[in-house]
């Protein structure tokens, strides 16, 4: 089976959500975990992403505890220096 892969730009301007809210989803089990494919990328299933957003839209989203044990975390944002004026 071949099957597109989404990366989280795609998956956020999908749904809607920033990254962070779909990471803090993930973590709760209401949204699809994604797939390791290098070592600092992840991508959601095309098929996995659109049965969420008809599981919302048709109000039949069921809560996983299990699926939101994911090792994944988004990455943290650098901090900014201080500039001293």
């Amino acid at each position: 089976m071949n099957e597109r892969l989404l990366c989280r730009a795609e998956v956020e301007q999908r749904i809607g959500l920033t990254g962070s809210t779909i990471y803090l989803k993930i973590a709760q089990g209401k949204f699809p975990k994604p797939i390791k494919v290098g070592v600092a990328a992840v991508r959601w299933r095309e098929s996995e992403v659109n049965q969420w957003i008809a599981d919302c839209a048709a109000g039949t989203l069921q809560h996983n505890p299990d699926s939101g044990k994911a090792q994944i975390k988004p990455p943290r944002k650098a901090k900014r220096q201080r500039s001293e004026t």
